[in-house]
């Protein structure tokens, strides 16, 4: 059984998104989140101005749930 850190997508202090109060995201890292009831895996990346999502169709929005495999 895989383990997560799971919850809310939040805006950190650093303007970094988190999963919940404490669990800040950086570029490269890969996530999941919850759209319609499914998993959909990306990764997440930084333009030069803002942190987002690369699969296509997913944008990142405060109180969308998510989840990061625990390693």
């Amino acid at each position: 059984m895989d383990d997560y850190y799971e919850g809310k997508l939040k805006r950190a202090e650093t303007k970094r998104w988190s999963i919940g109060d404490n669990y800040e995201i950086t570029s490269g890292e890969v996530i999941e989140v919850k759209i319609q009831d499914h998993w959909i895996t990306t990764r997440i990346e930084h333009n030069g101005k803002d942190y987002y999502a690369v699969t296509p169709g997913i944008l990142l929005q405060i109180g969308l749930l998510a989840r990061q495999r625990l390693r």
